[in-house]
């Protein structure tokens, strides 16, 4: 129960246990001539009585349910503590500044502790220690929250992709941006992104193309009515083929003037690659 419904219930209590009392009084005082003084006063007094129980039992009763809700999910958030914890093999210490963490990441939030704790426990089944756990939260609260994804998915999607790039936790928050980013400016969501950076996110990573790269090649796909999944098994299909070309394939680059890579052995860069092969076909 929420505190306004608490609220909402103890005015219902008040009005309705006043209401009733004032009637009785009505009552007791219109007895005067025919009890007595004496009779009046001592009725008034029993529904005072009454009224003061009525009162004392609407407004304690919420508040003691409100209470005990409350005491239930502290229950389960210490409860999933432990667990991340013991998952995590963290010390007392770590444990102990990961909660401060996720208490200020729930403040500033939609989600709640419980939720907090939750994603907090699937960074920690993913592998990751309690500070790139801290790091990570708040950009995985933001992301699902400015996306409406459901959590679950944005702390196992961003944990994956990280590695995917070999990135560490600080590079959390940028993820989140390019990401959100991607999500809002075409018709891709961000499950579309992660399937994407699951499926093609170590070649692009090998050949030096950049989350951002892949996020931005998504919405091209996207925006064209194909998944994410789909578009990035046929990227890397294409990628793996340039970066290491069969004999004919290697014969028809050449022919065709394409130089995909940079002196040091690197792959060129999305935008370089693309604008390559577009020019060659077109002549």
């Amino acid at each position: 129960m929420s505190e306004f419904e608490v609220a909402i219930k103890i005015a219902g209590k008040l009005d309705k246990s006043l209401q009733t009392s004032v009637s009785s009084a009505q009552k007791m005082l219109g007895s005067l001539g025919k009890g007595g003084l004496s009779s009046a006063l001592t009725g008034i007094g029993n529904v005072m009585e009454s009224t003061g129980k009525a009162l004392t039992t609407g407004v304690t009763m919420p508040v003691i349910a409100l209470g005990a809700t409350s005491v239930k999910e502290f229950g389960s958030v210490d409860k999933s503590m432990k667990l991340v914890q013991a998952t995590m093999g963290s010390t007392d210490a770590q444990a102990k500044q990961l909660e401060s963490t996720m208490k200020k990441a729930a403040a500033n939030s939609v989600f709640g502790m419980q939720d907090a704790a939750d994603a907090t426990l699937n960074f920690a089944r993913q592998g990751f220690n309690a500070k790139q756990a801290g790091d990570m939260l708040t950009p995985a609260l933001n992301l699902a929250a400015g996306t409406a994804t459901d959590l679950s998915v944005v702390t196992g999607g961003l944990g994956n992709a990280l590695k995917m790039f070999g990135k560490d936790s600080n590079y959390a928050a940028t993820a989140a941006d390019i990401l959100s980013t991607a999500q809002a400016q075409a018709n891709t969501t961000v499950t579309d992104l992660f399937d994407a950076m699951a499926t093609a996110g170590p070649i692009c990573s090998s050949v030096g193309w950049s989350m951002s790269d892949l996020a931005a090649i998504t919405d091209i796909f996207g925006d064209a009515g194909i998944s994410g999944a789909e578009g990035a098994t046929a990227l890397k299909t294409g990628l793996a083929r340039l970066a290491s070309p069969a004999k004919d394939g290697a014969t028809w680059i050449k022919k065709l003037g394409l130089e995909i890579f940079n002196s040091d052995g690197s792959m060129k860069s999305m935008v370089d690659v693309q604008k390559q092969l577009h020019d060659s076909f077109q002549a």
